[in-house]
């Protein structure tokens, strides 16, 4: 089974200031302006917010080692009007392919009329607000974001979104830079393993067959630091691993770990989203000062190996992406049969492929010309306003793979006895399909 792994830390302020500036995003002085930005209900990537200075430069320090930067007087009001006293920012950003999948960003780009999919390393939004009023940069201003990046790629390119049409505008291209928080993550990683306090793994495992952990959202799991080898002591938490829970022990679970590089048996017991929030101030109290993975069960929340920066001039959502492009796809008209004559009136359907790092958003008048590549995992996701789930696996891909040069093939969707309320969640109904 394959982990989609979530991220980041916690999350400190700092200043900004004054001004505003025509916005790629917003149109000053219509705030009503309709999204195309269409998020699944409950299940949308909690707000951070932030209070800055209207008046000075400001940094904003995010918790995985990213930062946004605000020159002297940044900010002002839908008038066009300096502000001064304090401004509210509000940031999300998105990593994981469950984090794009209930965001509701559109991931279509089309360039001389030929539409392609993003492939997304690091996604944004960022708004300002100052007492329930919205406010904008200035004129001749731009804010600097520094986004952590997962994805090992160096070289990306940048995307702002217009969130009435839906249409990306290409930016500028840049490569990543190592982050410096992880030298610092590092040196305290070292010292919590010689201090034996447990190592959180924020990974995910597949809990359907274990009765002992029925119904449990299960965010992450400790590790005693003895078993790790002295080699991965400081980059355990940070490395990417596919999970599997193997067997119940008399102290846990068995957990298996595995990468590209090496595979670890470990004994691990499993961390509740309740039991990180009970037992987050204990913990803090016995960890290292700015040790945060007790904190590892919110999105966002681990530190990256790297950074991509850009200026923008003004708030939105942005996007550092490549274009996905399938060497040898297969292609045919896409019919999709649901049980019990049901149809798929206001569902959400998504074509996942996590080899391709990719996520397809599809309405029904795309089914026409679907595609996928038969060498890569693939799955599909319907979602209805009930939050029920209909999906089809990667095996049943596999009649679409012996019959390639078929112009119609229907996917008769499995109903999934599961609800779920958290992107998480929803994430290891991807891993189960896969």
């Amino acid at each position: 089974m394959k982990s989609l792994i979530l991220f980041v830390i916690p999350a400190f302020l700092i200043a900004a200031c004054s001004s505003s500036d025509t916005n790629p995003i917003k149109e000053v002085g219509n705030p009503t302006t309709v999204s195309v930005i269409q998020p699944i209900e409950g299940l949308e990537i909690p707000i951070r917010t932030f209070q800055v200075s209207a008046d000075a430069a400001a940094t904003i320090e995010l918790p995985n080692g990213g930062k946004i930067d605000f020159p002297e007087h940044a900010f002002v009001d839908q008038q066009g009007k300096p502000i001064s006293g304090t401004v509210t920012i509000e940031w999300q950003e998105y990593h994981s392919l469950a984090d794009i999948l209930v965001s509701g960003i559109p991931m279509k780009y089309d360039s001389a009329g030929v539409s392609n999919q993003f492939v997304s390393g690091g996604m944004f939004t960022i708004d300002a607000h100052q007492k329930g009023k919205a406010v904008e940069l200035a004129k001749g201003k731009e804010a600097t974001v520094a986004l952590a990046t997962f994805d090992e790629q160096r070289q990306f390119n940048f995307y702002s979104l217009d969130e009435k049409t839906g249409d990306w505008s290409y930016k500028t291209t840049a490569l990543s830079t190592p982050n410096p928080a992880i030298e610092a993550i590092d040196s305290n990683a070292k010292k919590h393993a010689s201090e034996g306090v447990p190592i959180f793994l924020n990974v995910v495992a597949v809990t359907d067959s274990i009765p002992a952990l029925a119904g449990k959202d299960i965010i992450g799991w400790n590790i005693s630091p003895d078993q790790i080898p002295k080699k991965l002591a400081s980059t355990i938490a940070q490395s990417r691993w596919d999970a599997q829970i193997v067997k119940q022990t008399a102290t846990g679970f068995e957990l298996q770990l595995s990468n590209k590089k090496q595979t670890l048996t470990l004994d691990a017991q499993p961390v509740t989203i309740d039991e990180a929030l009970a037992n987050t101030s204990k913990v803090e109290k016995q960890t290292v000062k700015k040790w945060e993975n007790i904190l590892a069960f919110q999105q966002q929340q681990k530190v990256a190996q790297m950074i991509r920066t850009a200026t923008i001039p003004g708030f939105g959502t942005y996007n550092w992406d490549i274009i996905h492009i399938r060497i040898s796809p297969i292609v045919f008209r896409l019919r999709l049969g649901l049980p019990n004559g049901h149809d798929l009136n206001g569902a959400q359907i998504f074509h996942i492929c996590p080899d391709e790092k990719s996520i397809v958003r599809y309405i029904q008048e795309d089914f026409d010309e679907f595609s996928f590549d038969p060498t890569k995992e693939n799955c599909i996701i319907a979602i209805f306003p009930d939050k029920s789930v209909y999906t089809v696996s990667d095996k049943q891909f596999d009649e679409a793979r012996n019959k390639s040069r078929a112009r119609d093939f229907t996917f008769d969707m499995k109903g999934r006895k599961d609800r779920f309320n958290s992107g998480r969640q929803l994430g290891r109904i991807v891993n189960d399909l896969i």
